[in-house]
């Protein structure tokens, strides 16, 4: 009986260890609980301090920022305002200058005017001395068989052709250009205006400025023709044209006619772009109007007033120069230099500079591409036989694209198929231009962008595949994988300069370090080719596949990303191949080509650092932002708080990405 109740007691005993046990395991189930709940509540409230520590910290960064650009700002004007001072001051002091200068000049002018009034005066007042002296001569004197009065033309209509309009023989006297023997020959009637004309022709309309060029003895264009045809570069036309307009006016090679710079322009021999330059360089014929004044003036003296800047100046000059000398714009004939400096048409500065510099060279001679005066250009010329017309001879350009390694030729664009025999035509004929082929061709040229770098969605950031892997942006796998398709398809990208590296130029730039550096090497093999080992010639990753000297399955990653970002390169060419355009040519087989149109099989080696899953590279460049200033394709990327954060806080869904 005691056993019994021993043991029962045990048992209550037992009973009651049992249901202590399990509030024990029901308390601590309870803790436990807590504790979770609370450790999760902790990580939560852990990555919202994270995350408000980022936001804190950039915005600290961007009032930093601000406040160091409000500094700037602030500095840069105070340093304005101290500027602005001293340049009040120092317009103050040279309108007090300009003031003295021009009365100083006007009452010097005033003089010169009287007094060059008064010898004009008395030398006309001498020439109608002579002239009534001529009327009155006996015949006789001259001609034994005539009694009658010598018979006298009247001095007005002895009319000349100037540049831009007539002179009078009294004109030419005045100028020096003949002597007083001609002029009475001219007024007695023994000698005619036509043959004096053909004497002075040199000054009355130049010896011809360079009217067009000649591509053959047959084949001659006008300037703005020749621009067009890219026988002439822009700037140089735009010279020649000046030189034209500042000698006596545009010239028509096909019409043979010297034209205003306003029917130039009617007549499409000027681009309207270039007009503005041209009617500069015509007032050398007309004059410039001194605005003080109201009077013309000439070259020379619109450079001292600053109505024209000297480097202009003296180049109409030298044009002017090389043709004839320097036009009298009153009277509208060239002078010879003495004659201009003795009638103030130079000074003697301009006049000493012009003698003693060996030519300026502003031109460009088209066929030795060496930079060349006016005068040497115009020596090169040939005269057209049938107009007298001086012809520049130039040569066919030839046109050419820059491709990934070298130019490529117009030639090589057609053969290739790239372009139809109708598009190298126009561009022969001007139609169109190199730049806009290049334009329409560039993925051929060039190839398009591949992913060239991250997008920091938190910061905003561009940047670099390698830095973006070191912060943890992008997983060192996937970084790795987007740095050999940089390497395949022409070299590491710069996001700062936009230039594409080598790989031991990248490593040197600091764009990559070298823990991957056979690797990267071994991508770039793809571009620059691969050596066969036997006959040493550089073959494509595609012919190296063939040869056996590559495996399909380490080729196919750099064929694709060279397929997907516009074709397949050769070492041995200059632009990218479509694939169709590979296999004919022997660079690719059938099986490859196949495999590479394959969109299903691409094989997803990539981490998207947005979504969290596995993509193709095909697909991630479709996730891809394009930079607007660069055209790269940056891929986007922000750390797990930032995306939680977005996630909790604004949109319960990703946002799909720009392209």
């Amino acid at each position: 009986m005691q056993e019994r109740e021993a043991l029962l007691i045990k048992i209550n005993a037992l009973e009651q260890d049992k249901a202590r046990l399990l509030r024990l395991e029901e308390e601590l189930n309870r803790t436990k609980g807590t504790l979770e709940s609370e450790s999760r509540l902790k990580m939560r409230l852990e990555s919202e301090k994270q995350q408000i520590l980022n936001d804190l910290n950039q915005w600290k960064n961007q009032y930093s920022r601000k406040e160091e650009t409000i500094r700037k700002i602030e500095s840069e004007r105070d340093k304005s305002e101290r500027e602005r001072s001293a340049l009040l001051i120092e317009i103050e002091r040279l309108q007090a200058e300009i003031k003295r200068i021009e009365d100083r000049y006007r009452s010097r002018l005033e003089e010169t005017s009287r007094k060059s009034q008064s010898e004009m005066d008395a030398e006309r007042l001498r020439l109608q001395r002579e002239i009534e002296k001529l009327k009155h001569r006996p015949y006789g004197a001259h001609r034994g068989t005539q009694t009658e009065e010598d018979f006298v033309i009247d001095p007005s209509k002895l009319l000349f052709n100037g540049l831009r309009k007539k002179i009078t023989a009294v004109q030419l006297y005045e100028c020096q250009l003949i002597d007083k023997s001609t002029l009475d020959k001219l007024l007695r009637g023994q000698k005619s205006v036509e043959e004096v004309a053909a004497d002075l022709e040199p000054y009355l309309r130049g010896a011809g400025a360079i009217a067009g060029v000649s591509l053959s003895p047959k084949e001659k264009y006008s300037l703005v023709e020749a621009k067009r045809k890219q026988l002439l570069t822009p700037e140089n036309t735009v010279l020649l044209l000046e030189a034209q307009a500042a000698t006596g006016g545009v010239i028509d090679p096909h019409r043979n006619e010297l034209l205003s710079v306003d029917s130039a322009i009617a007549r499409d021999l000027i681009d309207f772009d270039d007009r503005e330059q041209i009617y500069a360089a015509e007032k050398a014929v007309m004059g410039f109007k001194d605005p003080f004044s109201g009077k013309t003036v000439p070259v020379s003296e619109a450079i001292k007033k600053n109505l024209i800047d000297r480097e202009t100046g003296m180049r109409l000059l030298e044009a002017q120069l090389a043709v004839g000398g320097f036009i009298d714009p009153i009277n509208s004939v060239f002078l010879p230099k003495d004659i201009a400096l003795s009638r103030g048409l130079i000074d003697r500065d301009l006049f000493r500079v012009l003698n003693t510099q060996s030519s300026a060279k502003h031109f460009i001679d088209p066929v030795t591409k060496k930079a060349i005066s006016y005068m040497q250009l115009r020596d090169k010329c040939r005269i057209e036989p049938h107009t007298g017309l001086l012809l520049l001879p130039v040569q066919k350009r030839s046109m050419s694209f820059q491709g990934i390694r070298q130019q490529v030729t117009i030639t090589e664009l057609v053969d290739s198929g790239i372009i139809r025999q109708s598009t190298a035509n126009d561009l022969e004929k001007g139609i169109i231009t190199v730049e806009e082929v290049s334009d329409r061709i560039k993925d051929f040229l060039q190839g398009s962008s591949c992913i060239a770098g991250i997008y920091n969605e938190a910061t905003r950031e561009k940047l670099g595949i390698y830095q973006a892997m070191k912060i943890g942006l992008v997983r060192p796998g996937t970084a790795l994988e987007l740095l050999e398709a940089q390497a395949a398809t022409g070299g590491i990208v710069d996001l700062i300069t936009r230039d594409r590296y080598s790989v031991h130029k990248a490593i040197d730039r600091g764009l990559i370090d070298d823990t991957y550096m056979q690797r990267l090497l071994n991508a770039q093999k793809a571009f620059t080719g691969i050596e066969d080992p036997v006959t040493k010639r550089r073959l494509s990753i595609g012919e190296a596949v063939q040869k056996g000297w590559m495996t399909v399955d380490n080729a196919f990653p750099y064929l694709l990303v060279q397929h997907l970002t516009g074709g397949l390169t050769d070492p041995k060419k200059t632009g990218r191949i479509p694939v169709s355009e590979a296999v004919q040519a022997g660079m690719l087989n059938s099986h490859l080509a196949a495999m590479l149109q394959d969109e299903p099989s691409y094989e997803k080696d990539l981490f998207d650092p947005i979504v969290k899953e596995k993509v193709h590279y095909k697909e991630a460049m479709a996730r891809c932002r394009k930079d607007p200033l660069s055209g790269l394709l940056l891929l986007p990327a922000a750390s797990d708080g930032y995306l939680s954060y977005q996630s909790a806080n604004r949109s319960p869904t990703l946002p799909r990405y720009r392209h």
